[in-house]
């Protein structure tokens, strides 16, 4: 796990499709609760299963319009929505040479910050 996680960039932009101008991302996050206590990770927050006292982590998924995922990102699991989004706007723009990109979210993750973080990356 250290080796891919060392490596994850670099095998996330060799298995990447070649973006095109006005390619359209998918991102979206979710939780995972753990029933135990060790996972540098894992920390409490808001369990959208409705599992409470349990500690979690959040992951951000990013798939080109087709469904395919480009990349995955781990979180502490107190991490908001909106602070997953702008490290994924960069990620875009950097590690996928994405340009005149369409971003498409819901409106509880792209809150002020990400859409001037779209802006700033020339994205809409």
């Amino acid at each position: 796990m250290e080796w891919l996680q060392i490596h994850q960039e670099r095998i996330e932009r060799a298995l990447a499709p070649k973006i095109k101008v006005g390619a359209v991302f998918w991102y979206d996050v979710t939780s995972s609760y753990f029933e135990g206590q060790c996972n540098e990770l894992a920390a409490h927050g808001y369990n959208r299963d409705g599992k409470r006292y349990k500690k979690q982590v959040v992951a951000g998924l990013l798939t080109a319009a087709n469904g395919e995922p480009l990349s995955i990102q781990l979180y502490p699991g107190n991490t908001s929505d909106p602070k997953t989004f702008l490290p994924t706007v960069e990620k875009r723009r950097r590690r996928f040479e994405a340009k005149d990109i369409v971003a498409v979210g819901d409106r509880g993750m792209i809150k002020q910050l990400g859409k001037e973080a779209l802006g700033a990356a020339g994205f809409r």
